[in-house]
């Protein structure tokens, strides 16, 4: 594969994770049947990721405002990977 494949790979890779945290939180908004099998398999795709940052938040007493701000941290992470993955590969 070249360079250049492997970027656009890995940026669709991270595009469609983007897209599935987007749908995670569009979801949150709506009344959504949680034990729907498509938003079990959302759940099980985004928690690993979603996760880690509740806890921290948590710790630091910023999930009492009841807005959950995880997903836009996990949101701006990903993207800071994916950007230090590419620049690796050029």
């Amino acid at each position: 594969m070249t360079d250049y494949s492997t970027i656009k790979l890995i940026s669709t890779i991270f595009q469609i994770y983007n897209l599935l945290l987007f749908s995670r939180i569009l979801s949150s908004w709506f009344p959504v049947n949680r034990s729907n099998q498509l938003y079990r398999l959302l759940y099980q795709l985004t928690e690993p990721i979603l996760g880690p940052f509740r806890d921290i938040f948590h710790r630091f007493g910023l999930l009492s405002s009841g807005i959950d701000f995880s997903p836009i941290a996990a949101l701006f992470v990903l993207n800071a990977i994916e950007k230090m993955i590419i620049s690796f590969l050029r």
